[in-house]
């Protein structure tokens, strides 16, 4: 089952920062989960009071760097809503330690690039950038985050797809609980996706029926709602085909597993994970193989699926 008792969602009042909120209201009404709304105020000189929900945030200069103000706290829809405004140099810094000291379960926030001109990805088509904080928070955060992108508001709070790559590691078997349960709240159809790679001669290692019969099994060795779900191979690189197949979805998600470690705390988005979801046209959700999971009691064991037919794979996302 899955647990998620508070959800963050880090805005500065952009459009992507609007989707997140409107993704993450839905989610915490779906899971009974509180809601934190963070805005960071880096600087009163360039300061202008946002609208939240047609409410004026005023009085923005009574605290001082450091200093946190809970702005509202309301109940709307069963929903317990809280937002804040926290003054400091260091966005990054400040969400992460409020994710500490809230014992926040779920990082949602836009990724808009404001601080990332520059910082375009080669190879791929039709690319946004994934902003500096944003791209620090999916990297350092111990606790899975879901990024939306430009491309991700123009059907705001609508999923219809979750795309789950599938490599057949550990890491990646995590995801399958994580797609009953992100489903659910949508009505969305789960789309399980494994790529093959060709070896230098062209030919790959194993049958496509041996790896859709793997995941036949593997998904239904998983606990959480029932939902739709189809089971998808392809061949190529596994970076371009899932953003391929991810192109095709009118309303998507796509899950992602993350391959880092505690202790990389500078560590940057690794090649295939960066790809995916720097240039993803909808949300992205990543998981983190350390830290915080939202699984209880905790991830699907794994050790039933060492008798299937098909083991090896290729990791397609390695933070």
């Amino acid at each position: 089952m899955i647990d998620v008792q508070k959800i963050l969602v880090p805005t500065d009042y952009s459009l992507c920062a609007d989707a997140a909120f409107k993704h993450a209201f839905r989610l915490a009404k779906y899971w009974g989960a509180g809601l934190d709304v963070l805005h960071v105020v880096e600087g009163p000189s360039s300061f202008e009071p946002p609208l939240v929900h047609n409410e004026s945030v005023s009085d923005v200069n009574c605290f001082l760097p450091g200093e946190k103000a809970c702005v509202q706290e309301e109940t709307h829809e069963g929903v317990l809503l809280k937002r804040i405004m926290f003054r400091g140099p260091d966005v990054t810094k400040i969400i992460l330690d409020h994710c500490r000291a809230e014992d926040i379960d779920l990082i949602m926030m836009g990724t808009h690039g404001h601080q990332s001109v520059e910082r375009f990805l080669s190879g791929v088509d039709d690319n946004w950038v994934i902003g500096k904080t944003a791209e620090e928070v999916v990297t350092q955060a111990q606790r899975p985050v879901f990024t939306i992108g430009p491309r991700g508001t123009r059907r705001t709070d609508v999923i219809d797809q979750v795309l789950v790559p599938i490599d057949f590691s550990d890491h990646s078997l995590r995801l399958l609980c994580y797609a009953r349960h992100l489903a659910a709240p949508y009505g969305a159809t789960v789309r399980l996706f494994h790529v093959l790679e060709a070896k230098k001669d062209g030919q790959v290692e194993v049958q496509r029926s041996e790896v859709l019969s793997a995941l036949r099994s593997r998904f239904d060795e998983c606990e959480g709602p029932e939902v739709d779900v189809c089971f998808e191979v392809s061949e190529g690189t596994p970076a371009k085909e899932i953003l391929k197949e991810a192109g095709r979805m009118q309303s998507g998600l796509i899950l992602l597993s993350s391959h880092g470690h505690e202790s990389s705390m500078d560590r940057r988005l690794g090649v295939e994970a960066e790809q995916i979801i720097r240039a993803a046209p909808c949300p992205v959700f990543t998981e983190k193989t350390f830290g915080k999971t939202l699984l209880r009691p905790g991830p699907p064991s794994t050790s039933a699926a060492k008798d299937q037919p098909y083991q090896k794979g290729t990791i397609v996302s390695d933070l």
